[in-house]
C-alpha cells in the first residue's frame, strides 16, 4: 500500500471511467496536434522513415528496430511516408496523454483532480517534447514504451495491488521492446527493480520474489520472439536481430573508438542550460515531498527514474559517447510531469486544515505559475508553425517537384548531391527521393552524385545545374518542373513529364 489509507481506493466502475478519460485524453491530444505536425528536418528521421516505408536489414540501426517497425502500419495505412509519420508521432504522444491521465487517476481521493490537472499542464509545457512535432526521432518511441511501462507499474502500486508474474512478464516485454527502440533505455531498468522490492524497502530474495523475476525473464523471452517473429514478417530474416554478424555491425557504429576520459570538465556545459533547471527543479523539489510523506519504498524507487536517465545522459555526454541535445530528455518528460504532479498534489490532503493548507495551496499555485510560461510557449511555437517553416525551408522544393509527376515505378532517377547547397546529408538523398516520390524504388533505382548519369529518366538538380546541363539539349517545357522556391528542378529527360 502507498501509506495514504485514508482515501478511497477506486471501485470497479470507476477503474472503467478511468480508462474511459484516459482514451479519450489521449484521442484528443492526437487529433489537436495533428494539423501542427511538420515534415522532417533533418537526417535521423529520414533513415527511420525510409527503413518503415521500403523495410530492410540494416544491422548499424539495430537496436532501433523496434521503433521502425512500429512505424510500418502508419506508413500502409496512410498511403504517403510524410503523413504516416505525422499519424504515427502523434500516436506515441496521444499513447503517452493517455497513459499518464490514467495513471494519475489512479491516485486516491479528491487529489487525483489536481494530479490530473497539474500533470496535463505540466506535459503541455516540456518544450523539448513539441519542440519536433511529427518528427520521429527513436526518443519518442523510446518516451512512449516508457511511459506506458512506467504508469502501468505506477498505477497498480497507487491502488494497492500486488504485482504478480503476469505484471512482471509485461514489465519485462516492455523493457525488451525498449532496448530495441534505442540504446538509452537503461535505466528502465529501475521499473523492474521493484518487483524485488518490499514495500518496506528490503529487497526480496524469497521463492515469491524469484518466481516474479522468472516471469520477468519470460517477458524479455516474448519481446525476443516478437521481434524475431516481425523480422520474419516485415525484413523477411527471422534471425536479422539475433545473427552476432548484426551484433557486431551495430556495436562497431556505437562504439568506434576508446573512451575519452579528459574532455569531462569540457563536455558538462549542458548542465547550464536554464531549460534543464526549468523543467526538472520541481521534480527535484517534488523529490523532498516524496520522500517525507510516501511510506511505499517502491514508488520512492520509482520517483528516481528521471534523474536516473538524466544522470545516464551526463555520463554519456562527460565521457564524450554523445553531444547532449534537448530531446534526448524526451523519453522521460511524461513520466517527469506525472512525478512532479503526484507530488505536489500529495500536499493538498483532505485532512490539511489553517497554514498547512495555505502553505499547500501557495506551492501548488507556484509548480503552476511555473508551468505556464512553458505552456504558453509551445502552443505559441505550435501555432507560429516554427518547425513547418524550418522544414519547408530546407526540403520543399524537392518534395514539390517530386509530386507534381507521376514516374513509373521502373524508373531510375539521378539525385544530385548539390541540392540545397550540399546541406543533405548523400546517404539521406536516396531515402528523401523514395518518400517524394511516394516511391519504394531499389536503391539501384536511385543513383546520386554530383554530376547526372546518362541512363536516368528523371534528374532531380539544382536550377543552376539544370541550366549548365540540361537546357543546352533543347529540351521540351513540358520536361522540366521547377520549384516555387527557385532552387530545384526536376527534369524528365525521355519525354514529357506525366503529371499526377
Amino acid at each position: 500500500m502507498t501509506g495514504d489509507t485514508s482515501e478511497s481506493r477506486p471501485g470497479e466502475m470507476s477503474l472503467s471511467w478511468h480508462r474511459a478519460v484516459a482514451v479519450a485524453s489521449g484521442v484528443l491530444s492526437m487529433a489537436a496536434l495533428l494539423p501542427f505536425t511538420a515534415r522532417p528536418i533533418q537526417w535521423d528521421e529520414f533513415v527511420y522513415m525510409d527503413l518503415a516505408f521500403r523495410p530492410a536489414p540494416s544491422a548499424w540501426l539495430l537496436n532501433r528496430y523496434a521503433h521502425i517497425y512500429a512505424m510500418v502500419p502508419f506508413m500502409k495505412l496512410a498511403g504517403d511516408p510524410y503523413v504516416g509519420a505525422r499519424l504515427y508521432w502523434c500516436f506515441l504522444v496521444g499513447l503517452c496523454v493517455g497513459a499518464v491521465v490514467r495513471a494519475a487517476l489512479s491516485e486516491p481521493g479528491r487529489r487525483r483532480t489536481w494530479t490530473v490537472a497539474l500533470a496535463l499542464l505540466l506535459l503541455a509545457g516540456q518544450e523539448a517534447l513539441f519542440a519536433y512535432p511529427g518528427i520521429v526521432f527513436a526518443d519518442y518511441g523510446l518516451m512512449a514504451v516508457a511511459t506506458v511501462a512506467f504508469c502501468f507499474v505506477w498505477a497498480r502500486l497507487a491502488r494497492g495491488d500486488d504485482l504478480g508474474g503476469r505484471e512482471a512478464a509485461i514489465v519485462g516485454l516492455l523493457f525488451l521492446l525498449a532496448a530495441k527502440t534505442k540504446e538509452s533505455a537503461l535505466p528502465l531498468l529501475i521499473i523492474s527493480l521493484v518487483l524485488v522490492i518490499a514495500p518496506s524497502g528490503r529487497v526480496r530474495l524469497d521463492r515469491a520474489a524469484m518466481r516474479l523475476a522468472g516471469w520477468w525473464l519470460v517477458g524479455i523471452a516474448l519481446g525476443i520472439a516478437v521481434i524475431a517473429v516481425l523480422d520474419a514478417a516485415i525484413v523477411g530474416d527471422p534471425w536479422f536481430s539475433l545473427r552476432p554478424s548484426s551484433w557486431r555491425e551495430a556495436l562497431a557504429f556505437y562504439f568506434p573508438d576508446v573512451i575519452d576520459i579528459p574532455k569531462i570538465y569540457v563536455r558538462l556545459f549542458w548542465l547550464r542550460e536554464p531549460y534543464f533547471y526549468t523543467m526538472f527543479a520541481p521534480y527535484l523539489f517534488g523529490g523532498l515531498i516524496w520522500i517525507v510523506r510516501e511510506r511505499d519504498a517502491r514508488r520512492l524507487v520509482l520517483y528516481a527514474l528521471p534523474a536516473a536517465f538524466v544522470g545516464q545522459l551526463a555520463l554519456l555526454d562527460a565521457i564524450g559517447r554523445l553531444d547532449f541535445v534537448s530531446r534526448y530528455l524526451v523519453p522521460v518528460l511524461p513520466i517527469q510531469s506525472l512525478l512532479t504532479a503526484t507530488a505536489f498534489a500529495r500536499l493538498r490532503q483532505e485532512r490539511s486544515r489553517g497554514f498547512a493548507r495555505l502553505a499547500a495551496d501557495a506551492l501548488i499555485l507556484g509548480l503552476v505559475l511555473v508551468g505556464l510560461p512553458p505552456a504558453w510557449h509551445v502552443a505559441k511555437s505550435l501555432a507560429q508553425r516554427t518547425v513547418q517553416h524550418t522544414g519547408e525551408a530546407r526540403w520543399a522544393g524537392f518534395y514539390e517537384v517530386a509530386r507534381a509527376v507521376a514516374p513509373a515505378p521502373a524508373a531510375t532517377f539521378f539525385v544530385s548531391t548539390n541540392l540545397y547547397g550540399g546541406e543533405i546529408r548523400i546517404n539521406t538523398l536516396g531515402p528523401l527521393a523514395r518518400m517524394n516520390f511516394n516511391l519504394p524504388l531499389a536503391p539501384q533505382q536511385i543513383v546520386v552524385g554530383p554530376e547526372p548519369v546518362a541512363n536516368a529518366d528523371y534528374a532531380a538538380v539544382t536550377v543552376d545545374e539544370y541550366r549548365r546541363w540540361f537546357a543546352p539539349r533543347g529540351l521540351l517545357p513540358e520536361q522540366v518542373v521547377f520549384s516555387h522556391d527557385g532552387a530545384v528542378a526536376l527534369v524528365c529527360t525521355r519525354s514529357a513529364c506525366a503529371r499526377r
